[in-house]
C-alpha cells in the first residue's frame, strides 16, 4: 500500500503540468490525451496492485525437509489497509483528476473515466473467486480471517456512506453505488451464459467446481441485498435533495428485483 500512495501522489505532481509538458508547436492535444491516459493507466495498476490482497493467499516455496507453511492467508489487518486504501484513492471520489483543461482539449469525460477505476476495483473484491477463498479463510482461521461478511460490511460503509451522514449524494458517488448494485446483482441472479461456479481448494493448481447453492456465499450477498434496501429506503425519505431520493428509490427498485428476479 505504501508504494501505491507514493506512487498516486507522483501522478498528482505531474497530471497538472500535462497541458504544458506535452504541448508542441503546430500539434494538435494528441499527445496530451495519450499522456493523461497513461496517467489514468497507471493509477489502476496501483489499485489492482492492492487489490490482490483480498483474498490473497503467499506462497513460500520450500523444499519438505523445510519448516513452515508454503500457503498462508494474507492477515486481516492488511485487508483491512487495503479497503482502507481504496475507499481513500478510489471510492471517494478521485477528484484529482478531473482537470477541466485537459477535458476541454481532449474531450475527456471524467464521470466514464472515474467510474472506470472504481468498477475495475469492485470487480477485482466482488468476485466468486476472491470471496470463496475469504470463506475458506474463515473455515481455517476463524475470528482471525478477513471474512466475506467483513468486506461486505466495509463496502457497505464506505461505498454508500451518505445513507448513514444523510448528506447529499453528487454525480460520480451516485454512479458508483449503482455500478456496486449492478455488480451485486450479477452476483445473486449471474448470467445464464456465464454460469456462476466457485473455485475450491487452495494453492494455484486447478481445483474441482462447487454449485454457489452449496456454499454461504448466497446467503451473504442476499442478506447484504436486503440489508441495503432497507438503508435506502430509509434514506430516501429522509432526504429533500431530488436527485438523491430519486437515486435511492431507484436503487431499492433495482435491489427488490435482484431479491426477487420473477
Amino acid at each position: 500500500m505504501k508504494a501505491s500512495t507514493y506512487g498516486i501522489k507522483n501522478l498528482q505532481r505531474i497530471l497538472p503540468n500535462l497541458t504544458t509538458w506535452t504541448k508542441q508547436p503546430n500539434e494538435d492535444y494528441s499527445d496530451l490525451r495519450d499522456m493523461y491516459n497513461e496517467v489514468v493507466t497507471q493509477l489502476r495498476r496501483y489499485v489492482g496492485h492492492v487489490c490482490y490482497n483480498f483474498g490473497g493467499i503467499y506462497e513460500t516455496l520450500k523444499k519438505n525437509d523445510q519448516q513452515g507453511a508454503v500457503y498462508e492467508y494474507v492477515s486481516k489487518a492488511t485487508q483491512k489497509e487495503a479497503m482502507d486504501f481504496i475507499n481513500k484513492q478510489i471510492f471517494t471520489t478521485p477528484t484529482w483528476l478531473i482537470n477541466k483543461e485537459i477535458n476541454e482539449r481532449t474531450g475527456n469525460v471524467p464521470t466514464t473515466t472515474i467510474l472506470s477505476l472504481q468498477e475495475s476495483a469492485l470487480g477485482r473484491m466482488l468476485n466468486t473467486t476472491t470471496m470463496n477463498k475469504m470463506l475458506n479463510a474463515e473455515a481455517e482461521n476463524g475470528n482471525l480471517a478477513y471474512t466475506v461478511n467483513d468486506l461486505l460490511g466495509d463496502l457497505k460503509q464506505n461505498v454508500f456512506t451518505e445513507l448513514s451522514t444523510k448528506k447529499t449524494i453528487e454525480i460520480y458517488r451516485r454512479n458508483l453505488q449503482k455500478a456496486y448494485v449492478e455488480r451485486l446483482g450479477n452476483l445473486i441472479n449471474p448470467p445464464a451464459t456465464t454460469g456462476f461456479t466457485i473455485i475450491i481448494g487452495g494453492g494455484p493448481a486447478a481445483a474441482p467446481v462447487m454449485d454457489n447453492k452449496r456454499t454461504d456465499l448466497l446467503s451473504y450477498l442476499k442478506g447484504h441485498a436486503r440489508e441495503l434496501k432497507a438503508l435506502c429506503d430509509a434514506a430516501a425519505a429522509g432526504t429533500t435533495d431530488k436527485a438523491s431520493r430519486y437515486h435511492l428509490q431507484d436503487l431499492s427498485d433495482r435491489l427488490k428485483k435482484i431479491l426477487d428476479p420473477k
